[in-house]
């Protein structure tokens, strides 16, 4: 591939492309690595930002960086209380990522006239192949429950229900070439989703299946192609399921849930009966202290407070025999333990931000596949977000990072300070 050049390594834009290749494509199969790419991207951009002392950001770009700081705010703030012990402190570097927005982009906008947008995309599919040695081993070796590279199932499925849709949103208007990379990819991805066996990631992939399709009908002259690529990865995901009984089990215990809810029962899934007594645990909490919250980073002690030693000892906080987890398994109902009702209303913010951008954005010829894009974000975190984690791992915040800085680089720079213009040195040449 033409960005490996040596000479591509000299320029800002080089590096960009090279950055996004390797952020797009390792996080399948490597997970922590998004995390350590946005940190050396972030220490790239304030190093830029210090020695041109110029803003380069476009007025678009704050509506996904405010959100950021405002939420770091909101859990750094409910540090200052008196109960506040120096062991509270032990979390305090977790939201610490999401002021790292700005200094990505900073490196991004220094470059005038490139969609890096379209290339995330373009890139998304190449994902799904680099994730191949994970799906013989842990797959069809192990034949264990996948987790990839992030050793942990729910990220992992997070990563591929997110980019395998993404991979898919480049087909339209593609070479005959990267359409076959596109779906291909697409289709390991979604493998790899199934065979992490998240529930929760199924429901939301289906609704980003049907994103992406409603998107290709609205831009493709050809919809019958269309519909027949979204066959063809039906088809697919069906025979997977079909010919594992652990994923028929647990796909089909979606419906026994749905069947125990409407009927007022106690689910009778296990897992998500422990969900339930931790929602109810979470609602006493909130209603102790709804405004300032407990303090980010003290969960694990609300949480230990059922252990048997800590009951004995009294003064426990809506006593509940122990489940052992490190949150609420609910990411919103998190947000108001850990900062109060500001914590979850900034929350709330930046889990929206990708919407409230495409609707703040230029209504320009990438106004639908914005739309799209911002959607498998905000669908995605929504949902896992009510049944797991909305933010709080360092993959799964990187990863929301991830597509926050690519969206707002949807809207391309034509003008205002930069160092680089590829267009006018290949004109020049």
């Amino acid at each position: 591939m033409s960005i490996f050049k040596s000479s591509n390594w000299s320029t800002i834009h080089g590096r960009n492309s090279i950055f996004i290749l390797a952020l797009v494509t390792l996080v399948s199969a490597v997970g922590s690595i998004l995390a350590v790419l946005i940190a050396c991207s972030a220490t790239s951009g304030a190093y830029l930002f210090l020695k041109h002392r110029k803003f380069a950001l476009l007025k678009s770009d704050y509506w996904l960086v405010v959100p950021g700081i405002l939420y770091l705010a909101a859990m750094w703030s409910s540090y200052i209380r008196s109960d506040f012990e120096i062991n509270d402190l032990a979390g305090w570097a977790k939201p610490y990522i999401f002021i790292s927005i700005a200094f990505i982009l900073y490196n991004f906008r220094l470059v005038k006239n490139v969609d890096y947008f379209s290339m995330f995309i373009k890139f998304a599919g190449y994902s799904g192949y680099i994730l191949i040695p994970w799906l013989l081993y842990e797959g069809v070796w192990l034949g264990q429950r996948m987790a990839g590279g992030s050793g942990n199932e729910i990220p992992f499925a997070m990563v591929c229900g997110i980019l395998a849709p993404i991979a898919l949103l480049g087909i339209i208007g593609a070479d005959r070439r990267h359409q076959l990379i596109a779906i291909g990819g697409a289709l390991l991805l979604s493998v790899g989703l199934v065979l992490s066996l998240t529930r929760g990631m199924y429901i939301a992939f289906t609704l980003n299946i049907l994103i992406v399709m409603f998107y290709a009908m609205s831009v493709s002259t050809k919809r019958w192609r269309v519909l027949g690529i979204f066959a063809v990865v039906l088809v697919v995901l069906v025979g997977i399921t079909a010919t594992s009984e652990t994923i028929r089990d647990r796909a089909g215990s979606l419906g026994v849930l749905v069947e125990n809810l409407s009927a007022g029962e106690l689910p009778a899934d296990g897992s998500f009966f422990q969900r339930m007594q931790l929602y109810s645990r979470a609602l006493c909490l909130i209603k102790e202290q709804p405004i300032l919250g407990y303090g980010y980073g003290k969960r694990d002690e609300i949480l230990a407070q059922g252990e048997k030693s800590i009951m004995m000892e009294g003064e426990v906080i809506c006593p509940q025999e122990h489940l052992l987890s490190t949150h609420f398994h609910n990411g919103f109902l998190t947000a108001v333990i850990d900062a109060g009702v500001f914590g979850l209303a900034t929350a709330i913010l930046l889990f929206l931000s990708p919407m409230i951008f495409v609707l703040q954005a230029p209504k320009d010829e990438k106004h639908k596949v914005r739309l799209a894009f911002a959607s498998i974000f905000v669908v995605s975190y929504g949902i896992m977000g009510m049944f797991n984690i909305l933010f709080g791992h360092d993959i799964i915040d990187s990863l929301f990072i991830t597509g926050l800085i690519f969206l707002a680089l949807s809207v391309v720079k034509t003008d205002g300070f930069a160092l680089e213009d590829p267009v006018e040195v290949k004109n020049s040449k």
